[in-house]
């Protein structure tokens, strides 16, 4: 074998790894993690309009939570947002 052999078959080997990975990568989202957008506001919306609201004109958050899990969809567990609690908050200060 000569050295272009060898960088040939490098070559070939790299590209076939990098395309293994991307086909992998692609296909992460399809396999039901996200639900569709128009199906899940159309699911609040059927929720929220079915429900009594209280005074400031939402529905109760446990009653919406019931309602969105008979219809199919989970509230995330987790924490919310970057920070603990859900804010945004600037980098730190470096000195």
């Amino acid at each position: 074998m000569t050295l272009s052999d060898y960088k040939f078959r490098i070559i070939i080997g790299f590209a076939l790894s990098l395309a293994t990975s991307s086909l992998l990568a692609g296909n992460s989202n399809r396999d039901g993690n996200m639900p569709d957008r128009a199906e899940l506001e159309a699911a609040m919306e059927a929720c929220a309009a079915s429900l009594d609201s209280d005074g400031s004109g939402r529905p109760e958050p446990s009653a919406m939570d019931e309602c969105m899990t008979a219809k199919g969809f989970t509230r995330p567990s987790g924490e919310r947002g970057p920070g603990s609690d859900g804010m945004h908050r600037a980098p730190p200060n470096r000195m």
